[in-house]
């Protein structure tokens, strides 16, 4: 966890001092800019230990208690949405669960589950990090906007069930049910978010087309 928060004190640091719209943004602003972007490098992390040692992964069960715990109580500081973060805890417990009475047939399934839930974040935090950044009037943002709704809701809402259904003994289904909820009301709040992004996108676009006409 030192590790997760040294990078976010650097990321600070580098921005503040390099970044004139980082330094434009207000203090809960901040903490979210550098918070997504350690949170994405850990879940990169995650999926790529998950994906490839399964629940073998020594650092990979690490990493998830660290990210868990680092990214919790980071975004108690900007986040006010309480079902942004406590899916975290839940997932340590289940962490914790699996290591201590799984068989390595549900481990290795929730190590599968677990990649495949946190590969759409980083997607996600990129896309929120070039609206931030003011890019969000470029007409190329809005296939970014549209490429990660759709990444989200395929693996999700789709390839996400299909595990759950095809690698899962019930149990473990069970156990993982309430991310699906998740996965659906999240997906819900994604295409919202986005469809606004697009409709201002274009209206920005529409401004400045008239702008140069005249």
């Amino acid at each position: 966890m030192a590790a997760l928060m040294l990078v976010t004190v650097g990321q600070w640091i580098v921005f503040d001092q390099t970044a004139p719209f980082f330094r434009a943004f207000d203090i809960r602003t901040k903490h979210e800019w550098v918070g997504r972007i350690t949170s994405s490098l850990a879940q990169i992390g995650i999926v790529s230990y998950d994906l490839t040692e399964g629940a073998s992964s020594y650092w990979g069960f690490v990493l998830v208690v660290a990210h868990v715990l680092f990214d919790t109580g980071h975004m108690l500081i900007y986040d006010r949405d309480i079902t942004s973060y406590i899916h975290h805890i839940f997932a340590a417990a289940v962490t914790g669960l699996m290591k201590l009475t799984m068989s390595p047939e549900q481990a290795d399934s929730f190590a599968l589950a677990g990649g495949i839930l946190e590969s759409t974040s980083p997607v996600l935090h990129t896309t929120w990090l070039l609206k931030q950044a003011g890019y969000s009037s470029y007409p190329w943002f809005k296939y970014v906007a549209g490429f990660a709704a759709a990444f989200f809701g395929v693996i999700r809402c789709g390839v996400f069930p299909w595990v759950l259904i095809q690698k899962m003994d019930r149990v473990t289904a069970l156990v993982f049910l309430p991310f699906l909820v998740l996965n659906v009301y999240w997906f819900w709040k994604i295409i919202k978010m986005m469809l606004k992004v697009l409709e201002r996108a274009e209206e920005d676009a529409s401004n400045t087309e008239q702008s140069h006409e005249a």
